[in-house]
């Protein structure tokens, strides 16, 4: 990117990837998990949060040229230690909103008096409304953020970079929270869009223990459809389009078990926001994760919750030093009596105790489980509590404590 950038020759084309201009919240918290999975190094992060906070104290004006626009960026980045080297995804981002924003007439910092949208966040066939400084028309807002992540700049990040899909999924993401950072602390003061952006995942409804249907994962403010690709085969190629038109009043993209495979298959969904279906493919919102990343749904697979959890409790153990390699024991025919504490049933019900080689003990108490061994050799044993669930099959054995009984 860096040589396209000297030399002035990168361009970006129109066909464009569709972006999300969300919350700053929502855009913080996806940086923050890039660094939580050592995408995105913490200082990077850092100084991107930096630059997003000194934007509107930078000195741009209505009357100032795009040439000392971008001197004032370039100032900063230079002043703050910003370089390709240490702080990458920054160094690529900061680069990028110059670019996008501060390189063409289209996007010139001009006052426009003539725009006002006063509807906010309204289903109205546009997914940004804004007016003020350095916004023209709502579609020129929206075409100088598109430029930002178009296919031109994709393509730079994989070309002059070894960035894995992450890193440039990360670079992505940072260059949308500086073009949104840009546009609502010095220019549009009034930029407004609706909350509704890609799905984050897509989760099997259950109805008690019954698998019911599929939905997507996210906030979709006038979401008008949701258009799940299925790969019933597992094999990589997704054979079935499934439609899912979002009617008032119903839960956004269910699809009904009766309408999916009845065996294991994979599935992503693509999400048509405000205007999807009149202006599109303006308003699609593809999947994240691409088709390389679907999610596997099991429609046979009941549902549980999770698993029981407990402390146990035991009686001491005996220690005698020359007990010939088992120092820590309980003696035979003498009766032992274990418990729980904190128990977490989870939904579960508690069904009794069991040993290793034993008989399921009868005890009903969670507090008191008490036996007595009769061995005359060394042997080793443990305990365990069992539960029950009505969405499971089999019962659920929580592990005890192990120990040695042996004669004194």
């Amino acid at each position: 990117m860096q040589q396209d950038l000297d030399a002035g020759t990168l361009e970006f084309t129109e066909e464009v990837d569709d972006i999300y201009l969300g919350t700053d919240e929502s855009i913080r918290g996806a940086l923050a998990g890039y660094t939580n999975q050592g995408v995105l190094d913490e200082s990077d992060l850092g100084k991107l949060i930096e630059f997003g906070d000194a934007i509107d104290g930078l000195g741009f004006v209505g009357s100032m040229s795009l040439v000392n626009a971008r001197g004032l960026v370039g100032n900063w980045m230079q002043n703050h230690g910003v370089s390709v080297v240490e702080t990458p995804v920054s160094y690529h981002a900061i680069s990028v909103l110059t670019e996008a924003l501060l390189q063409t007439q289209v996007t010139r910092l001009q006052q426009d008096g003539k725009l006002t949208i006063p509807e906010k966040g309204a289903d109205n066939n546009t997914l940004c409304t804004a007016t003020g400084n350095f916004c023209g028309t709502n579609a020129t807002v929206s075409q100088a953020a598109q430029a930002a992540l178009g296919v031109g700049v994709r393509e730079t990040f994989r070309q002059t970079t070894n960035w894995t899909a992450l890193q440039q999924d990360a670079a992505a993401t940072a260059v949308v929270f500086l073009i949104t950072t840009f546009i609502s602390k010095n220019s549009c003061k009034n930029l407004d869009c609706d909350d509704c952006g890609p799905a984050a995942g897509i989760r099997a409804v259950y109805s008690g223990c019954t698998f019911t249907g599929i939905q997507p994962v996210g906030s979709f403010e006038f979401a008008e459809q949701v258009n799940y690709s299925i790969d019933k085969d597992q094999d990589g190629f997704f054979e079935t389009s499934l439609p899912a038109r979002v009617m008032p009043g119903t839960a956004v993209g269910f699809v009904p078990k009766a309408a999916l495979p009845s065996t294991p298959f994979k599935v992503y969904a693509d999400v048509l926001c405000d205007g999807g279906l009149i202006v599109a493919p303006g308003s699609i919102m593809p999947w994240p994760g691409t088709k390389q990343s679907p999610v596997y749904v099991d429609p046979k697979l009941s549902v549980a919750p999770p698993r029981p959890t407990a402390n146990f409790t035991q009686p001491p153990l005996l220690d005698d030093a020359q007990s010939n390699g088992y120092p820590y024991f309980y003696p035979t025919n003498t009766q032992l009596c274990f418990g729980m504490t904190n128990l977490a049933l989870r939904g579960w019900t508690f069904v009794g105790w069991g040993t290793v080689d034993g008989n399921p003990s009868s005890s009903k108490f969670t507090s008191s489980f008490c036996i007595k061994y009769s061995n005359t050799q060394p042997i080793f044993k443990s305990v365990y509590a069992e539960f029950s669930h009505p969405c499971s099959s089999t019962n659920y054995k929580l592990s005890g404590p192990s120990f040695v009984v042996k004669p004194q």
